[in-house]
């Protein structure tokens, strides 16, 4: 594969990513949302609702973490190959 083809593959890999991140924060909104009306249910599922947003909290940490350890990667590799980044 040439190097411009692999930065390329890069880039399509960050850009699935950062959708995967969007997706990541309507699910958060949404277990948001959950948690919330949790009080109007009592206790039902309250401690439940918490792990789950702390798990998913946790999981959209490691993605941005990810995402930028990406994009380190994908400009050392350019600058390396005196590649553009589009």
């Amino acid at each position: 594969m040439k190097k411009n083809e692999q930065l390329e593959a890069i880039d399509e890999m960050l850009r699935e990513l950062e959708d995967v991140k969007g997706s990541h924060v309507t699910l958060l909104n949404e277990i948001s949302r959950f948690e919330n009306g949790s009080s109007k249910t009592g206790d039902f599922l309250k401690k439940e609702i918490h792990v789950v947003h702390e798990q998913a909290n946790d999981n959209f940490r490691l993605l941005n973490l990810l995402i930028n350890e990406l994009q380190l990667h994908r400009n050392s590799f350019a600058s390396k190959y005196n590649l553009r980044i589009v």
